[in-house]
């Protein structure tokens, strides 16, 4: 696999750039997205934080920053959604874009994937809802919440 080449020393640097540089798989997919897939599935960000490291450029398929907000809202847990976040800020991604969609993390994640705790981390780095109301509304219509959770979360809003 592609990301076996990746490792925590200095001396793998050069290929990884190299690579970064040059190499796509051949269903188009970047090495972004593979390391997005490992950490989501295995819950190992090493893979990700080298690529914030070296400023990996998202390619073409990505020019709409879809793939950071899709991989938080796979994440299972607020520990690992507060882990994935800060891998993204660490590495100098603003996350506070509109994705294809035109929905900001806030609003994209609404849909399905909120907590009150992933509401708190985001506010905590600064983000907020450019459509305050679609969110209010998502939150009222997600069955997956009850009904103090979508109080708490619309009184953090």
């Amino acid at each position: 696999m592609i990301l076996s080449i990746f490792n925590d020393k200095e001396e793998g640097k050069e290929d990884v750039e190299k690579l970064c540089s040059e190499v796509k798989t051949t269903l188009q997919e970047s090495l972004l997205h593979l390391a997005v897939v490992h950490y989501v599935e295995k819950q190992d960000d090493r893979y990700m934080r080298m690529l914030c490291k070296i400023h990996f450029p998202l390619y073409e398929e990505d020019q709409n920053g879809d793939i950071p907000a899709f991989a938080l809202s796979l994440c299972s847990t607020d520990a690992e959604f507060t882990n994935g976040l800060q891998v993204l800020l660490d590495g100098g991604y603003y996350i506070n874009y509109s994705n294809s969609a035109g929905k900001d993390l806030i609003e994209f994640l609404s849909e399905f994937s909120i907590t009150p705790d992933r509401v708190k981390f985001m506010k905590k780095q600064g983000l907020a809802p450019r459509n305050k109301k679609t969110v209010i509304s998502n939150i009222e219509n997600n069955s997956e919440l009850s009904d103090s959770k979508k109080e708490e979360i619309i009184g953090m809003l």
